[in-house]
């Protein structure tokens, strides 16, 4: 399911894919290394962009623009 950041009031862990056309290399680079899925955190500071928290080992946090990534809700475990 297509996740709408709006709807976002708590931490929620998504996946993330790249956008073919529009991904940067910067993009592309995170969602490689730290692997596609994440902890979305709200935050209204950058209107395009959103918040993400890293799940695996590395722990990365850090901003990825929204017209560059797909958002999907993690499944439940």
């Amino acid at each position: 399911m297509i996740f709408d950041i709006k709807q976002l009031t708590e931490p929620t862990e998504v996946i993330v894919t790249i956008n073919g056309q529009t991904a940067s290399k910067r993009t592309r680079n995170r969602v490689r290394e730290h692997g596609d899925k994440f902890i979305a955190i709200p935050n209204n500071n950058r209107k395009n962009e959103i918040l993400l928290k890293g799940i695996n080992d590395k722990g990365w946090n850090g901003w990825l623009p929204l017209n560059e990534i797909k958002i999907l809700l993690a499944p439940e475990s």
